[in-house]
């Protein structure tokens, strides 16, 4: 038997707050947490290569990852492993069934104050965790598979949307009574954890928390780590059958199948591993006002996003930003299975270029940062609640996505499939 190539650990902890916080997500909800439906968690997994590089990803049940949380984490993380805190990505799920005080304000919009004691505690909890990580030899195993019926893209039902789902397999490759075990499962898909809406005032993961246990039950109990994807434009709002503890089950269930049949058939990962990061300076938003293309007239939730929108821009204005963003942007790449990591709400458009390009690529949001929407250019032209919510400009959010894909064709070697791709994409709207 040939000695495996890589070395993994994964961990997995409960990190719910208690009740009576402020909950995160919706402007709408103003009453605080008085329950929990499902344990919120920090999800660890230590990927390295023998003799060679390391990086542990962090998937914590947040709305989002700001500086302050993402410092407090990869601290942690650093001192417990010895991994680089360059080395650590922290990426939230996204469900607005968390507590604010782990994000403040994210948002204008959204005002709220950071509790630094919830930090530390959540970051003592994470720090413990990976105390507990001891890399053994394994096996990686990589599978993408389609996913129906969970999200959709949330302004057209037959809009854009990347229904697959990356699924990586973690299998135990030492000697020992535990050989051709799973470690852990990595996954991503893009849809907001938004099934539970703001009438919810119990603590939940949402769909997220269905999959990860039903992935478990069915590989032993493991760690289940979930990198949210292009999910700024895709919801469950087409597909949902109510905003219910038991769709948010459902919708999750979904999910998990399709992540299991990825697993059940994956290929086994060869090829090294490679960890990139840049940073993107762009300009925020004019004082210009987006057009109102479609008339706000009560009733339906499309209409209600679009006086959201409304609010969100005035509240934009009348706190004002700063003349610039500096936004994180990295890499990881393992033979064929290859992640963007990106510290915004990405849009499902760009998640399609890539994961259809020659040389997929698989993009993740929420990662490391949090700096609003990056629509495309169709939500600026409708004036949709993301265009008018985001910090930047349209030309600002196109050359973020240019410079982003020149960034994955280098970090794939590759010759310029990608760039033909955008330009089909393009030429298709």
């Amino acid at each position: 038997m040939s000695e495996a190539r890589f070395v993994a650990a994964a961990a997995s902890v409960e990190i719910t707050p208690p009740h009576g916080l402020a909950m995160a997500g919706y402007a709408a909800r103003t009453a605080r947490a008085d329950g929990t439906l499902d344990p919120l968690e920090a999800n660890l997994l230590l990927l390295g290569e023998r003799g060679g590089q390391s990086v542990v990803v962090v998937a914590i049940d947040s709305l989002a990852v700001t500086r302050p949380l993402r410092q407090a984490l990869a601290a942690a993380v650093q001192r417990a492993t010895g991994v680089q805190q360059d080395h650590v990505r922290v990426v939230a799920s996204h469900t607005h069934s968390a507590p604010l005080a782990w994000v403040g304000q994210i948002h204008p919009v959204l005002p709220g104050e950071v509790d630094e004691r919830e930090i530390r505690r959540v970051a003592d909890l994470v720090g413990a965790a990976a105390e507990g990580l001891m890399p053994v030899p394994c096996e990686l195993t990589w599978a993408v598979a389609g996913v129906d019926g969970a999200g959709a893209n949330r302004h057209h039902v037959d809009g854009p949307h990347d229904r697959t789902t990356g699924a990586l397999g973690v299998v135990d490759a030492s000697n020992t009574p535990h050989h051709g075990t799973t470690l852990a499962v990595l996954f991503d898909y893009a849809c907001h954890p938004t099934t539970l809406g703001p009438a919810n005032l119990s603590w939940s993961a949402d769909w997220v928390g269905s999959a990860r246990r039903r992935i478990r039950e069915d590989r032993g109990g493991v760690p289940v780590v979930h990198l949210p994807g292009c999910a700024g434009d895709v919801s469950t709002r087409f597909s949902r059958h109510g905003r219910t503890e038991a769709e948010a089950r459902r919708i999750g269930e979904l999910v998990a199948a399709a992540v299991l049949k990825g697993l059940s058939t994956g290929a086994v990962l060869d090829g090294g591993l490679a960890l990139e990061a840049m940073s993107v300076r762009l300009p925020t938003r004019s004082p210009k006002r987006l057009p109102v293309s479609v008339p706000v007239q009560g009733g339906s939730r499309l209409d209600e996003s679009i006086a959201e929108g409304v609010a969100a821009d005035r509240a934009i204005r009348d706190a004002g930003l700063p003349s610039q963003l500096d936004l994180p942007v990295s890499w990881l790449a393992i033979g064929e299975a290859r992640w963007l990591f990106l510290p915004v709400e990405p849009f499902a458009r760009f998640g399609l270029l890539m994961s259809l390009s020659p040389r997929p690529v698989r993009v993740v949001g929420y990662c490391d940062a949090y700096h609003g929407y990056m629509p495309d250019d169709a939500a600026y032209r409708a004036g949709h609640y993301e265009a008018r919510s985001a910090l930047v400009d349209e030309g600002a959010a196109a050359e973020f996505y240019r410079l982003c894909m020149e960034a994955a064709q280098h970090w794939t070697s590759d010759s310029g499939p990608e760039l033909e791709a955008l330009r089909q994409v393009r030429g298709a709207q």
